[in-house]
């Protein structure tokens, strides 16, 4: 094991300098749906590749969504879209229910993030819109166009 200044003068910094990910997806499913809620990771990358919520607001250093994807008729814990904030924290979280359960249950890979794509998009709308400090029309157009361009749309 080597200590953290010796890992810097080897070059290995890289590591200790990356600074947080501003876009943090996660989900939330039934066995059935799992495969396709693991394509959850695969758009946080892309997100955090291509976009800093700096650009945007100054209130909010990191989005933290869940995608909530259960039958409508689900008995469990009731899971309902929704958003709250950690100001101390600088986080800002939104619960985003798919809509369609069944088509997501149903699509091949792309069909899928193309479903997730839709629905970070009307999360956004919908959540950010309300608030203050953000410019949610410029983030809702710069997502939409990497969504496109990374041909998930």
């Amino acid at each position: 094991m080597i200590s953290v200044e010796e890992a810097k003068r080897l070059g290995i910094a890289a590591q200790f300098s990356q600074s947080k990910n501003d876009f943090v997806l996660s989900f939330m499913a039934d066995f059935s749906v799992q495969s396709n809620g693991l394509l959850v990771s695969q758009m946080m990358p892309i997100l955090n590749m291509n976009l800093s919520l700096s650009d945007y607001s100054g209130t909010f250093e990191r989005l933290i969504i869940t995608f909530l994807i259960f039958e409508h008729n689900d008995l469990g814990v009731r899971r309902d879209e929704r958003k709250y904030h950690k100001r101390s924290e600088r986080k800002f979280f939104m619960d985003i229910k798919v809509a369609d359960y069944e088509a997501f249950r149903e699509a091949d890979a792309l069909g899928a993030l193309a479903i997730l794509a839709r629905e970070t998009l009307r999360g956004v709308a919908k959540f950010l819109s309300k608030e203050k400090h953000f410019d949610h029309e410029k983030f809702l157009r710069d997502l939409e166009g990497i969504f496109r361009s990374e041909r998930i749309l």
